[in-house]
């Protein structure tokens, strides 16, 4: 099988090529460190600034992400590959690059048939199967990624996360973690979904639990990306050079307002965990909720729901 899950497998990798400068290659939508601190007026009220505070957050273990891979896989997935390409665009192959928190392997596929020789990794076991049978010539393995591989360090020109280390109990560990994989002038990337106001498409789950479940509570299980709060978890890393594109818009369409409400029920471990401590008649009532924003916010004449959300893409040198 061509997916590997014990770390001798993957211990003969080839000499890393050294990556290209970024400043070549990235467009006009990148933030610099320097530009960073030029604030939008409105943008700290807003949300959409400085400092965001991240929320208490309840983190998923591994099991859970097994236990919805399959529904990520086909009703998650295909949105979050929305951005990959954008992502790869600076990077150029051939070179081997590391896909961390690699899910069900949109981002490794999509690496590879760009010529990459892609290594990746996942917590979950369930997802590392799924990418195995899915992308075969990919060398993957199961491990925390707050924990790579020993043999990993230095072995690689480029690294991606995509919406990934954002789920991490500590980013920060995560990303030290990528950088110590990279070899010298190697570049990292990593993407996080943007503040509330800037992702209309995953409000509509937590304002229906506010509305019908004043009690309950749905954070999301990540920081909210920013210029300052990426920056800041890039600089604690110990990267430089870090440059920050966003935000980037692309739009998250479904069949129905049914399907719509299937996706984060049935695809998302944080919010079947939640739905599981919930009675029959309060999922009823919550999935109705759910079903009547998404259609007042985004629904469409042919029953379908189309809602935007925004992602901003983080990259970080290793000097």
């Amino acid at each position: 099988m061509a997916c590997f899950r014990t770390w001798a497998r993957v211990g003969a990798l080839v000499s890393p090529l050294p990556p290209p400068s970024l400043d070549s290659c990235l467009n006009n939508r990148v933030r610099t460190d320097e530009q960073q601190n030029q604030q939008k007026p409105g943008e700290e009220e807003a949300g959409t600034g400085r400092n965001p505070a991240r929320p208490p957050t309840q983190q998923m273990s591994s099991a859970q992400w097994d236990d919805v891979a399959a529904e990520y896989a086909a009703r998650v997935e295909a949105f979050t590959a929305l951005f990959v390409d954008e992502m790869l665009e600076p990077f150029t192959a051939p070179a081997r690059l590391l896909d961390v928190g690699c899910g069900a392997g949109a981002a490794a596929r999509r690496a590879a048939e760009r010529g990459f020789e892609v290594s990746a990794c996942d917590a979950s076991r369930k997802m590392v199967e799924l990418l195995g049978e899915r992308v075969p010539g990919v060398a993957c393995v199961v491990a925390d990624g707050a924990s790579l591989p020993a043999e990993w360090s230095t072995r690689f020109s480029y690294a991606i996360s995509n919406f990934s280390v954002i789920f991490f109990a500590s980013p920060a560990a995560g990303l030290r973690e990528i950088r110590r994989c990279l070899a010298d002038g190697g570049v990292a990337v990593v993407s996080a979904w943007g503040t509330p106001a800037e992702t209309p498409a995953f409000r509509v789950f937590p304002d229906a639990i506010k509305s019908v479940l004043p009690e309950r509570d749905l954070q999301p299980g990540r920081i909210a990306g920013s210029v300052e709060a990426l920056g800041d978890l890039l600089r604690e890393a110990r990267f430089e050079r870090i440059k920050i594109v966003g935000p980037v818009q692309k739009r998250l369409r479904v069949g129905s307002a049914e399907a719509f409400y299937e996706r984060f029920a049935l695809g998302s471990a944080p919010t079947k965990a939640l739905l599981a401590t919930l009675g029959d008649a309060e999922r009823r009532v919550l999935k109705e909720k759910v079903m009547q924003l998404a259609t007042e916010r985004g629904g469409q004449p042919d029953g379908s729901i189309d809602l935007p959300a925004s992602a901003y893409f983080a990259y970080g040198t290793k000097v």
